[in-house]
């Protein structure tokens, strides 16, 4: 660092440091570094403040990281859906369904942004969630509205129709599973071998 200090890329090398760190485990180096970063850089900016929630998150200080990662939707607002998604993986660690459910919807009423968090992604955990509450009508909108409205994202509408698939076999829906199946097979993916040999067995019931 000694030797960098006037470099123009002195942030980027106390974040990666800091990224060195936490990999190691090492979580008080890691926010030295992490707080050393002093950049205009929005991007830079919104990766060391959600490393720094990640690092409070890990060493279950939950409630440190939930006002940290509000931070970060509040006034980066490209990086939101991030932080959002991150908070709601706190409420679910804390059984917090509700509150999961809420912050999914937050996640969903702001723009993409710069952010790899899509519609598909969170439509699938606003599903998963409310098949954990037990609540399977929301669980199945939820997971429907993926090839409805997200279709161009093969991964995630096969994920979908396997989860909506299983619901229907558990509850004994037979005719929802084959025809649930069937989209995953006209789909030709890897999952589709998976779906013929379900369909192939419920043909025999």
């Amino acid at each position: 660092i000694e030797r960098f200090v006037d470099s123009p890329q002195i942030d980027q090398i106390h974040y990666e440091l800091g990224q060195a760190y936490e990999l190691q485990g090492i979580a008080d180096q890691a926010l030295n570094h992490y707080k050393a970063v002093n950049t205009r850089d929005p991007i830079l900016s919104s990766k060391v403040k959600l490393s720094i929630a990640g690092i409070f998150a890990k060493e279950f200080d939950a409630q440190k990281a939930l006002t940290a990662y509000q931070n970060i939707a509040d006034t980066n607002p490209e990086y939101a859906r991030d932080a959002y998604l991150k908070m709601a993986q706190l409420y679910r660690n804390a059984q917090n369904y509700e509150m999961e459910i809420q912050t999914h919807g937050r996640a969903l009423a702001i723009d993409q942004g710069k952010s790899l968090v899509t519609n598909a992604e969170i439509y699938f955990n606003l599903g998963d969630v409310h098949e954990v509450m037990g609540q399977m009508e929301e669980a199945i909108e939820n997971y429907l509205k993926i090839p409805a409205q997200c279709a161009d994202q093969t991964a995630w509408v096969v994920k979908a129709y396997l989860r909506v698939a299983k619901i229907f076999e558990d509850r004994k829906d037979l005719e929802g599973a084959r025809v649930t199946y069937q989209k995953i097979i006209q789909l030709n993916t890897d999952e589709s071998k998976y779906a013929q040999e379900r369909l192939d067995a419920l043909k025999k019931k």
